[in-house]
């Protein structure tokens, strides 16, 4: 049974699972969902084609069913462990790790927020809250380009999946009405470095969502 990915269109955690499985040469299949009905925090199960995706993306392998990009991705790197995406030692493991959780947890949350707003209707939109949120995370943009003004990458001193998951990350928040370059040169020099891996193009989804 070929693996097969629960998503939906747009979702980054989704794209980076993707990207990671391009960049390992691993075959894989993709069911969209529909993305008003499958959200990360979803209280009602979702069913298709037998399987129960409990969030998105939603990874299954055989008999093996897995939810969160992070735990899909070292599952990954532990079945097909080359190239390396996820450090060679304890240490850059931990780099690796801790740069993901800090992304996922601590800095999506206005991405969060914004999409609650914006795309699935769980929320009022007010306009100030629109822009309370995208200043946090213009916040963390400008951390990041501050980052890159002295590293190449993310995590480590090479290419990561904390690279493809922060990628993915800005890459949709532009669809949330965030504006990712100006004024951030390193920023965007890493995004192109980004945009020029295989892995990203193949993954990619045809289209972004724009803000309504």
């Amino acid at each position: 049974m070929a693996i097969t990915l629960y998503s939906t269109v747009y979702c980054p955690y989704a794209w980076c699972t993707r990207a990671v499985m391009h960049e390992k040469g691993v075959a894989y299949s993709t069911v969209d969902l529909d993305p008003q009905q499958a959200t990360q925090d979803t209280t009602q199960l979702l069913t298709s084609g037998g399987v129960v995706c409990k969030s998105i993306p939603a990874f299954v392998d055989d008999d093996v069913t897995l939810y969160e990009s992070v735990v899909i991705c070292e599952y990954l790197e532990e079945r097909y462990p080359q190239p390396n995406l996820m450090g060679d030692t304890a240490v850059e493991r931990a780099a690796v790790r801790s740069t993901l959780w800090d992304l996922n947890v601590r800095r999506t949350q206005p991405l969060a927020k914004l999409a609650a707003m914006l795309y699935y209707d769980r929320t009022t939109r007010d306009q100030e809250c629109v822009r309370r949120q995208l200043r946090r995370w213009g916040a963390y943009l400008d951390e990041l380009d501050e980052h890159f003004t002295a590293n190449r990458w993310l995590a480590l001193d090479r290419f990561s999946v904390a690279d493809i998951s922060a990628y993915t990350t800005v890459a949709v928040s532009r669809g949330l009405g965030a504006n990712v370059i100006r004024g951030r040169r390193h920023l965007r020099d890493w995004l192109r470095r980004m945009d020029a891996r295989t892995c990203v193009v193949a993954s990619a989804p045809e289209e972004m969502p724009a803000v309504a």
